[in-house]
Parts: structure tokens; C-alpha cells; sequence
């Protein structure tokens, strides 16, 4: 496919691993072209597994200007106003639980509309997560999540690889449930609707923004279906092969500043209309 970005309307990107860096830092570029395609009218859709207030908090300079999609799909947010959400029912959500309990070395966080809710685990751990979670609750039973808020997911994290340890033994949950290892560490389970692509469709038919009119950027299974949403979709060098399989194109990774490189191309090609 010819890759010329003049049509493109919209940009959607992945956080970790994508346009964050392995020290889950944005590039001061990145601020610099988002001002400059932003007046040439491109809208802009930070799309992550993480928390709300987590990717909130690395765009905070722009946060008023870009479209949320955070938990993998399961909510909408912009300039702090919800524009759909999608939540697990009780009986799915103590399914879940009931499963993954007494995995090994597995914690979980239940992922609310305005909290995320865990056990006491060793400190090593809450401060891991802290990274990806800025709003917490520490509870004695994840149950409890369930009358405390509307609960969009289920996040598992093992600390060495998701993807071995966690996913076999959950995946079965699939086609009821959307089953995502969405990084090195975590699996995350959701509604079957709830992922990033339904949520950038739902975008575009909102903005009146066509595929083809769209770019993507991702490294992990739970950016698939963002990427088959899109007519020009990226890869990252650093991306699982599931997800360079079905990506039209391939950029640098992360580290390299990749989704950077490909705003570099897409404002050169709106210099030039």
C-alpha cells in the first residue's frame, strides 16, 4: 500500500511501548507536533490499557484537546466527559475472579469507572503499579468492587511474562469475554465489545471521520483491533508478532521515538496540500 498521509484526519496511539519510552517518558517532539498538526486539523486519541488518570497525567499539557480511550477500549473520555462506557456484569466479573484467585504469583486489580481496586499485596507491587494506576482502593475482597462502582475490567499481572503464566489458563474465557495480553505483564479481561477498536469506530462515526482518513499506532494484542480499524496502521520495531503481522506498516520503536517519525511524515504531507 502507498503511504500517502495527506487525507489522514485522525491519529490514534498506544501508550507503553508505543509513544512512551521504556522509562514511560513522552518525548518533548511529540507536544511540538501534536500544536503543529493540530492546527492543520488533525484530532489526536491516546488509546491504553491503563487507567484514565494514568494517561491523563503524561499528556496533561494537552489533555483538553485529545480524546481518551483508556482500559483497553471500555471508556471514552473527553475534556473529562464520558462518551461511552462498557462494563462487565456481576456474574462475569465474579467468574473471573473466582478463575484467576489462586493463580500463581498473579495479582489482580478490578478496574472501576473511578477507581481501581486490589488487595493487599507486598509493597514491591504497589509500586509497580503505581505507575499504570494513579487512583486506588485497597480492599479485603475484590467482590467488593462490584458494589462500589461500575467495574469496566479485569487486569492480571504476573511479574515476569503474562503470556506464559496467566493467559492459558484464562483464554478459554474467550468468545463470552475479551482476553487480552496487553503487555509483557498483564492480561486484561473485559467485555467482549470493550476494546480500542470499537472505541475508535465509535470515534469516527462521532467525528464523521472515515477509516481512510485515520493512522494507528501499536506494539501488543490488545492494539489489533485499533489497527484493523484504521487504513494506515503501524506496527512498532519493538512490537509482539501478532501485531506486526496484521499492521500494514512498520515504524521505529519506541526508544527510537517511532510514532514521532510518522508525525514527522504526516505534517510534511500536510506542508505540501
Amino acid at each position: 500500500m502507498e503511504l500517502d498521509l495527506k487525507a489522514v484526519k485522525l491519529v490514534a496511539f498506544d501508550m507503553d511501548g508505543t509513544l512512551l519510552n521504556d522509562q514511560h517518558q513522552v518525548s518533548k517532539r511529540f507536544f511540538e507536533l501534536f500544536e503543529a498538526l493540530s492546527k492543520k486539523g488533525v484530532t489526536f486519541v491516546a488509546a491504553s490499557g491503563r487507567q484514565y488518570a494514568s494517561i491523563k497525567s503524561k499528556l496533561n499539557s494537552i489533555s483538553n484537546r485529545i480524546y481518551f480511550v483508556a482500559e483497553n477500549g471500555a471508556v471514552s473520555i473527553y475534556q473529562d466527559e464520558y462518551l461511552q462506557h462498557t462494563a462487565l456484569d456481576k456474574t462475569q466479573l465474579e467468574k473471573v475472579l473466582e478463575l484467576t484467585t489462586n493463580l500463581k504469583d498473579t495479582h489482580a486489580v478490578v478496574c472501576g469507572k473511578s477507581k481501581g481496586y486490589l488487595l493487599k499485596q507486598d509493597q514491591s507491587f504497589h509500586k509497580m503499579l503505581s505507575e499504570y494506576f494513579h487512583d486506588t482502593v485497597i480492599v479485603d475482597n475484590l467482590k467488593e468492587a462490584i458494589e462500589k462502582d461500575t467495574c469496566l475490567k479485569i487486569s492480571l499481572c504476573h511479574k515476569e511474562d503474562a503470556e506464559q503464566h496467566i493467559f492459558p489458563f484464562v483464554k478459554h474465557l474467550e468468545p463470552e469475554l475479551k482476553v487480552k495480553v496487553s503487555g509483557k505483564i498483564w492480561v486484561d479481561i473485559s467485555k467482549q465489545d470493550a476494546n480500542k477498536g470499537n472505541a475508535i469506530k465509535i470515534l469516527q462515526k462521532q467525528l464523521n471521520i472515515s477509516a481512510e482518513e485515520c493512522m494507528a499506532f501499536g506494539d501488543y494484542s490488545n492494539d489489533i483491533e485499533m489497527l484493523e480499524s484504521v487504513k494506515y496502521s503501524f506496527a512498532m520495531e519493538n512490537a509482539h508478532p501478532s501485531v506486526k503481522n496484521i499492521a500494514k506498516f512498520q515504524t521505529l520503536s519506541n526508544n527510537n521515538r517511532g510514532v514521532d517519525y510518522m508525525l514527522e511524515e504526516l505534517l510534511e504531507a500536510k506542508l505540501h496540500l
